[in-house]
């Protein structure tokens, strides 16, 4: 799972958030796109798909995010010159959203640029916030640049999943729990978890932390 979302559905949302947002612009705008959506998930894979949809911020979306129909009810549907399986613009363009979107989900996607976190396009729409976007760069027909308080927030979503990690990484021992159980659950050996806690018997108490890697 990604999220909410089978690890299918969610590459197929971020995948049709790129195509449909920027293909015009080929890879290098693709690349823009979905570079905005990581740095604003603050680099968590989980959060990626949330981004996408969020309330007018990609038009590819405002009809889910604006009448809150719930996302994980979106059909799966890919773009029909996929379907009829022509080689056109269209299809090329889809498979490298889609080469794209792998390198996201498995966290080997590097971002064109750390501090990007919001695009318009000036020809279509001139946004309440355009005048505030810090370092404004032109993409294809897109203007590119940074908000400063999804930045923020965007640190404060890495740290937070910083700090989950960290925290997922000790067990608290409850009643009734064994060395031989706790093991089991989280894939060790019993000698392994006695080994990380410089635990020499097989006594644990209630309330007791402790690390599993």
């Amino acid at each position: 799972m990604i999220g909410k979302f089978t690890k299918a559905k969610a590459k197929n949302i971020i995948q049709r958030t790129l195509w449909m947002e920027s293909r015009g612009e080929g890879e290098e705008g693709m690349r823009m796109t979905l570079t905005t959506i990581v740095v604003r998930a603050g680099k968590v894979v989980d959060g990626m798909v949330d981004e996408c949809f969020q309330n007018l911020q990609f038009s590819c979306w405002n009809d889910v995010a604006s009448s809150k129909k719930t996302p994980s009810g979106y059909s799966i549907q890919f773009p029909k010159s996929v379907i009829q399986g022509k080689q056109d613009a269209d299809a090329k363009t889809w498979d490298i959203a889609g080469r794209l979107t792998d390198q996201a989900l498995n966290g080997t996607f590097k971002p064109t640029n750390d501090q990007w976190t919001s695009y318009y396009n000036p020809s279509k729409c001139n946004p309440k916030w355009a005048s505030q976007l810090k370092n404004p760069t032109k993409v294809g027909n897109h203007i590119v640049g940074t908000e400063q308080w999804r930045l923020t927030s965007a640190k404060k979503k890495a740290a937070n999943a910083e700090k989950n990690k960290v925290s997922a990484k000790t067990y608290t021992v409850k009643k009734g729990d064994s060395l031989f159980k706790i093991a089991k659950d989280n894939n060790l050996k019993v000698d392994q978890l006695k080994t990380l806690n410089g635990l020499k018997g097989d006594t644990i108490q209630p309330g007791q932390t402790l690390k599993l890697a």
